[in-house]
């Protein structure tokens, strides 16, 4: 999951499936929040998907608020 701005107040948050290789989720950001990577999890937890593992770059804060170890 990332976030890419594109001009300053416009982003697009991808979740990918890392075995398939596909985007299962997008949505269009104004900031880099992590309430939206919450509510993005919780949207993809409530289609019934399992996430296994998360690859973020640098969002520590928003990791410990997930419970997830960081290395």
């Amino acid at each position: 999951m990332d976030t890419t701005f594109f001009c300053r107040y416009f982003g697009v948050l991808v979740l990918m499936d890392s075995n398939s290789n596909n985007v299962i989720s997008h949505y269009f950001v104004r900031t880099e929040k992590d309430i939206y990577y919450k509510l993005a999890l919780n949207r993809l937890r409530e289609k019934g998907y399992i996430i296994q593992s998360i690859t973020c770059d640098g969002r520590r804060g928003l990791m410990k608020d997930l419970g997830a170890d960081v290395d």
